[in-house]
This record gives structure tokens, C-alpha cells and sequence, in this order.
């Protein structure tokens, strides 16, 4: 029975530093980012963004802005159901229908709350998407990951990773230390160093395996699949009960 999925990235230098409270960021149309406070639409139609160093909010257009990311694309609470329907755009909308005619859809989400839509709207409803053979979808939280030393993952660090000594150390925040993944949104990111990252997903013999992978210097990575090593012998039969024959006298 394969057990935990060691995933341990050894990077050169660290893709993100996830800030301690996530923040809102905007983008415009012409490429800038702002980072803040997302304050809503006022009755103008315009967007409020506020940021600490700015005494008032400030009123941007809409057109002149193409996107605007919430929470550092952490979510709120974490999806622990694949239940989800696609609109008719291409969006899809996590949480299970409750109710349905032929005008409306009543959507029970964890996110969204009670949602209802216009069933013209909707394109396509998966109640079950992985016919229940689905173990973990994510990460939407850092539930259930854990950050091991490289000097305590099985075999040490990499012995292939040259740039090794290079690495940049740990960033520390007066005497406490950072650990060198940090989640955000729906991704962990390394900050630096080769500790590795954990999952005990309960994976079966046969599993399949996917996820995604971006860096921005030369990565060096490994994918550690541990088992208990038990051997699973053949299922014992149990024997089939023997009818009783008996004569009849007359």
C-alpha cells in the first residue's frame, strides 16, 4: 500500500514570499500591478482601492482595469467537495444542486452560500466527477501538509543538487525563522532551501498523479512515492460447506 507523497523541490532562489495577511491586487490594462485594498464599486461606477500609505481611497476606472485578484487568491474557506456545475461561459461554480425546474437552478455552494441561476445559464452539472475515486484535490489549505528537514527526509538532501551550497539561507523575522514553503491561494511555494513537503493522501496500488509546476530558475526537483512494504498476498477462499447426503429408508 503506497503511503505519503514526498514532493521536495530544491530551488536556487525562492519563487514567492507569501505575506503574512494576503492582499488584494489589481491589474491594469496597461500591464501595471497595484497592491491593497479592494473597497467595492461606488455609486459612479468606479472602483475604491486603498492602500496604508494613501491617507483617502482612491477612485480608479473600470475600463482602464483588466483584473483584480482577491486575498492573494486565498480562499476563504477550503473546496472539500469536487461536486460543481459549468455555466455556459466556461466558469465553473463548486457546490451541489438542491433544487432544479426548467427555469431555475438552486446551487448549495461552501463559498458562495445559496446560489440561483438561471438554468439557460447553466451548460453542464457534474454531482460526481471522479465516480468517487477521487483522494485529494487541492491544496486549498495547508490541512494535512507538512514541512520535513531535508536532513530528516529518507536519504538526506539531494546529492545531485550542485548548487547545493549556493542557496540562499532561510529569510528570519527577528529571531523567528520562516519555513521555506509557504502556501497561497491554491499552490505551495518555496521560499528557499530543499526541505520537502509532505501529503498523506491514502494512495492505493494503481493511482494516477497530477499536478503543476512553474519556477523561475533551474529547478530541481524530486517526487518520493513511500510504502509501508507490506506484502499483500492472495484472498483466502473460504471453503465451500459440504452437503450432508443422507438415505431415506422406507
Amino acid at each position: 500500500m503506497i503511503r505519503p507523497l514526498i514532493i521536495a523541490t530544491l530551488l536556487g532562489t525562492p519563487l514567492f514570499a507569501a505575506d503574512e495577511e494576503p492582499k488584494d491586487h489589481l491589474r491594469f490594462t496597461n500591464g501595471d500591478q497595484l497592491e491593497g485594498h479592494f473597497g467595492g464599486f461606488n455609486t459612479s461606477g468606479k472602483i475604491t482601492w486603498e492602500r496604508p500609505d494613501i491617507a483617502a481611497p482612491i477612485e480608479l476606472q473600470r475600463e482602464k482595469v483588466r483584473q483584480i485578484v482577491l486575498r492573494n487568491a486565498r480562499p476563504v474557506s477550503p473546496v472539500t467537495d469536487p461536486c460543481h456545475i459549468t455555466l455556459v461561459n466556461g466558469d465553473r461554480l463548486p457546490g451541489k444542486v438542491v433544487a432544479a425546474d426548467e427555469h431555475e437552478m438552486t446551487l448549495e455552494s461552501t463559498s458562495a452560500g445559496v446560489l440561483t441561476l438561471p438554468r439557460d445559464s447553466v451548460a453542464a452539472i457534474a454531482p460526481n466527477p471522479f465516480g468517487g475515486r477521487l483522494l485529494y484535490a487541492g491544496p486549498f489549505d495547508e490541512q494535512g501538509w507538512k514541512i520535513v528537514a531535508a536532513d530528516k527526509l529518507p536519504g538526506g538532501a539531494d546529492p545531485f543538487g550542485g548548487d547545493a551550497a549556493d542557496r540562499q539561507p532561510l529569510k528570519k523575522k527577528g529571531d523567528e525563522i520562516k519555513p521555506a514553503w509557504a502556501h497561497a491561494g491554491a499552490a505551495w511555494y518555496s521560499r528557499a532551501g530543499g526541505d520537502g513537503l509532505t501529503y498523506d493522501a491514502g494512495m492505493p496500488d494503481r493511482s494516477l498523479l497530477r499536478f503543476k509546476l512553474g519556477w523561475r530558475s533551474r529547478p530541481s526537483i524530486a517526487v518520493a512515492f513511500h510504502a509501508d512494504l507490506r506484502q499483500v498476498g492472495p484472498k483466502r477462499r473460504k471453503p465451500k460447506a459440504r452437503k450432508k447426503s443422507g438415505r431415506r429408508s422406507a
